[in-house]
């Protein structure tokens, strides 16, 4: 994936005598306001912390890796530019960032939906720990994601963000555009589906 800053090129900016600060000590609230002033280091940092996250939502999404990446990248510039306008308000920095992801995906479709197509085989599935890790074993997890797969789209994101990325669902509703309470009532009805369909994936598996 395609980034414009790396925390090395960033650290030769500094024109003092005094040691830059230890960034990798600092919680993602302070490195978003150090980003908001301009310190395009710590958004560097953050990138690193949380690309894997994204790329894995938008792999899932959309079912191809080149894809991920592409749009993983495009998260995180248009993340840079709109930093400024930031604010908490109770708002994680990696619910933000999903958020992005979710309208990046959702702009794909819209324009690209035609081109297109769904993996044919296993082997196309791409690698979702992230696109350094091109060895993953796939076998349970292609069971697994053709059950979730069965599921209703705004299901599928649920169990993705809640039990792959590890989401609150406070945060899952900024992502989803939804109240914490619907979440929660979303995500029993996501998982009884889903004992159903897995039962039914194991059986046609064994058949």
């Amino acid at each position: 994936m395609f980034w414009p800053f790396s925390r090395r090129e960033a650290a030769t900016d500094q024109v003092d005598d005094q040691a830059p600060p230890d960034l990798s000590t600092i919680d993602d609230r302070g490195l978003i306001q150090r980003a908001c002033e301009g310190d395009a280091e710590a958004f560097a940092l953050l990138y690193e912390r949380h690309r894997t996250m994204v790329y894995r939502y938008i792999a899932y999404r959309t079912e191809r890796q080149e894809v991920a990446e592409d749009l993983t990248s495009e998260v995180f510039l248009n993340a840079w530019r709109v930093v400024t306008r930031y604010e908490e308000r109770g708002v994680s920095v990696r619910s933000w960032l999903l958020r992005m992801a979710h309208n990046e995906v959702v702009d794909f479709y819209r324009t690209r939906r035609s081109e297109t197509t769904l993996p044919q085989n296993e082997q196309q599935m791409p690698c979702y720990a992230g696109p350094e890790d091109s060895l993953e074993l796939r076998v349970d997890q292609a069971i697994l994601l053709r059950a979730v797969q069965r599921l209703h789209p705004e299901w599928q994101q649920l169990i993705l963000l809640r039990y792959v990325e590890g989401l609150s669902f406070e945060e899952i509703g900024v992502v989803l555009g939804k109240q914490s309470n619907a979440c929660r009532q979303m995500q029993h009805r996501a998982l009884a589906r889903l004992r159903l369909v897995l039962a039914e994936e194991e059986e046609r598996g064994d058949g």
